[in-house]
């Protein structure tokens, strides 16, 4: 019996550890487009989320009911999704910190949406650029 046909465009690592998060950036630029939507839109909500607990920890939001979760956390999504700010903005320097921190993962979110929007070139790319060997190798 023949050996199976490989997968021309299947690469083949050989030696490397595997790690649980080792292609999360693979397995997003392989899945659908409503699945990478769905995925990060739950991520934005749960990063929210976190920061709204942040920012009643640590408090410093003018224009916030103290202790209300709801506040805090479309204070969050202002800041998250830059919109600016209307009644609330920050107004201690740990709320100033978290806002910063924020913003830039917030701006992350963004560029890890722009790039899996664009798969067709991205695959392509990579397929072209690291072609196997006869034996199915990767080689540097």
């Amino acid at each position: 019996m023949p050996a199976p046909q490989r997968d021309p465009n299947q690469i083949l690592v050989v030696g490397a550890r595997q790690t649980p998060f080792t292609d999360v950036y693979h397995h997003l630029l392989r899945a659908p487009w409503w699945l990478d939507l769905l995925s990060l839109s739950g991520l934005f909500l749960l990063l929210n989320l976190f920061f709204a607990f942040a920012y009643l920890a640590v408090g410093g939001v003018a224009g916030a009911e103290p202790g209300s979760l709801a506040d805090h956390f479309f204070f969050s999504v202002q800041t998250m999704g830059t919109i600016g700010y209307g009644v609330m903005h920050p107004l201690s320097a740990g709320a100033e910190a978290l806002v910063t921190t924020e913003v830039i993962v917030g701006v992350s979110l963004v560029a890890l949406a722009s790039a899996t929007s664009d798969t067709p070139t991205m695959t392509s790319v990579v397929t072209r650029a690291s072609a196997p060997t006869e034996s199915g190798c990767i080689t540097p």
